[in-house]
């Protein structure tokens, strides 16, 4: 696996999620655009009734990443439309001269954060 929206597809997927990459890659601009400008990942469960747009990030980047959602127009409106919003960060941890293993933190992005 190389990178956080790899893992994150892997962990939504291993709890029973379908989940999809919904990020393209624009070479013109050389960079990756994001669904409604947040979004790296949409994942839903039939099971819970739910769906969710995923944030997939390091951990160190991860409240920037809270920071510029709550900022979003599109965010506050995916909220209101009865979707969720959760920010993935990934980091390395473990004892120290032990093996590191990657592990998540879920942030949740909730309405009561918009305007």
């Amino acid at each position: 696996m190389k990178g956080p929206v790899a893992r994150s597809l892997a962990w939504y997927r291993k709890q029973g999620w379908y989940a999809y990459s919904v990020s393209r890659w624009v070479p013109q601009a050389k960079r990756t655009i994001d669904f409604a400008g947040f979004a790296d990942i949409i994942a839903y469960s039939p099971a819970l009734g739910t769906i969710t747009a995923c944030q997939a990030t390091t951990t160190a980047n991860q409240a920037a990443r809270v920071t510029k959602i709550l900022a979003l127009e599109s965010a506050g409106s995916w909220i209101k439309a009865g979707g969720h919003i959760q920010v993935h960060g990934w980091a390395k941890k473990g004892l120290k001269g032990k093996r590191k293993l990657w592990q998540l933190t879920v942030s949740p992005v909730g309405e009561d954060g918009f305007d």
